[in-house]
């Protein structure tokens, strides 16, 4: 009967590992996918702005994000030979191509993205010009302390001790 448990948990506990390696290929594959077409939009918008139905592409735009993909994908393949040489873990050359496409998507939409929420999470405030800024009323301060309250010390004072 314990045979029988083992193998049921070795069964749930490898579908479970199949369900997120299938869920980490096809999140890996839109990503990429998406990565490559905003490339391609951004290599037409290279010199010259480009407007797509309401966004509008700046050559700017476009560099930086191809520049973040570029430098994804070297720091992932360089994060990939620390990790062959540091731990001995070897690396299959097939695979030095997902690593690098891995690192463009990331490199180029993660960056984007920040940079999305980061605008949302600004327009979100509203700044009013200073005229149009209220401050809470100035307390006037307490004169009602009698005049002899404070005096300053003199010479005199410390022989009369």
């Amino acid at each position: 009967m314990s045979q029988n448990n083992g193998n049921s948990e070795a069964t749930g506990f490898a579908i479970a590992a199949a369900l997120l390696a299938f869920v980490g290929i096809f999140i890996y594959a839109v990503m990429v996918f998406i990565a490559l077409v905003l490339s391609a939009v951004c290599f037409f918008a290279w010199d010259k702005e480009r407007r797509i139905g309401r966004y509008t592409v700046t050559p700017l735009e476009a560099r930086q994000f191809v520049a973040r993909g570029m430098i994804g994908a070297f720091l992932a393949l360089l994060f990939a030979l620390f990790i062959d040489r540091m731990f001995g873990v070897r690396i299959n050359p097939d695979y030095v191509l997902h690593i690098a496409l891995a690192g463009y998507a990331l490199g180029s939409l993660g960056v984007a993205l920040m940079q999305a929420e980061e605008e949302e999470a600004s327009s979100n405030l509203t700044i009013l010009p200073p005229e149009r800024q209220t401050l809470p009323p100035r307390k006037a301060p307490k004169t009602e302390c009698p005049a002899e309250a404070f005096r300053f010390a003199s010479w005199n004072d410390e022989a009369g001790r």
